[in-house]
């Protein structure tokens, strides 16, 4: 018996702008390093079911279902000044060493396309997924300031396009 397609691994996330047309966009570049001391998890929640029953029998006459949320959990270990606004909204003042990042006042959601790309096996991507991200700081002796992404996949504006794309395969 033949040993089926493994993924595992990271080799790198990516985000972008979704394209014009409403497909996932070419243009993605990492946010930083994914922190290896963090789950890198793209879960999909339990779905909704909605069951019709009558009260004369037990049996449902009809089942519904809605699909659960897919998510994609990742830690940016590295964050610079610029992927602070690229994640919360804002710009950046000042270059170089003087550089300063004010965090704005309201949470900003973006609408991107997010790639994963696996160390072997097969790619996934989020063509339009809701991204914001969430500070996880820690200033202990051995900790780090890091921020949490969340990814959550929407419905495409492009038609024949899906929510995840699986493949093609990186080896």
């Amino acid at each position: 018996m033949a040993i089926k397609k493994i993924t595992r691994g990271l080799d790198k996330i990516e985000v972008g702008d979704v394209a014009v047309d409403g497909g996932p966009g070419t243009t993605l570049a990492a946010l930083g390093l994914s922190d290896r001391d963090s789950a890198v998890t793209l879960i999909e929640e339990e779905p909704t079911i909605d069951r019709l029953y009558a009260h004369e029998i037990d049996e449902p006459l009809d089942v519904e279902v809605t699909g659960g949320t897919k998510q994609l959990l990742f830690t940016v270990v590295d964050p610079d000044l610029d992927t602070l606004a690229k994640i919360f909204g804002g710009t950046v003042t000042g270059t170089g060493a003087t550089a300063t990042y004010e965090l704005p006042s309201s949470k900003s959601i973006l609408d991107q396309t997010v790639k994963i790309t696996p160390r072997k096996g097969l790619v996934i991507t989020m063509a339009r997924a809701a991204v914001y991200g969430k500070i996880n700081a820690d200033f202990a002796k051995a900790a780090k300031f890091a921020v949490d992404i969340v990814a959550e996949a929407l419905q495409p504006a492009k038609a024949g396009v899906g929510s995840l794309t699986f493949g093609p395969e990186k080896v």
